[in-house]
């Protein structure tokens, strides 16, 4: 099976948000989250998790955020930005050099 390329996923994702609406997309993506955060407090403080739960749920909230961007685009350009400026900040408390 081939690799879906940006473009394909855009498609699908928008076809998503056509059929489902906006409003039901972001509930999907917070209860994404949810899920995200509950296989790793598995992991974290069970010792009872399973990585392959993980990797699921994070796939999930990928997609999600992907089409949330896709929802807002100005969020692209903002998204960038602080992310730039907390790898920074990030570097700098760990005293790295970039």
């Amino acid at each position: 099976m081939s690799r879906l390329s940006r473009n394909d996923r855009d498609k699908i994702y928008a076809a998503a948000i056509s059929e489902y609406g906006k409003v039901e997309q972001l509930g999907v993506l917070i209860e994404e989250m949810s899920e995200l955060q509950k296989e790793v407090c598995k992991l974290v403080f069970r010792g009872a998790g399973n990585m392959n739960h993980v990797a699921e749920e994070a796939a999930d909230v990928e997609i999600m955020l992907e089409q949330l961007v896709l929802m807002f685009p100005e969020l692209q350009k903002a998204i960038a930005e602080h992310k730039e400026q907390k790898v920074r900040r990030l570097a700098e408390r760990l005293k790295m050099e970039v």
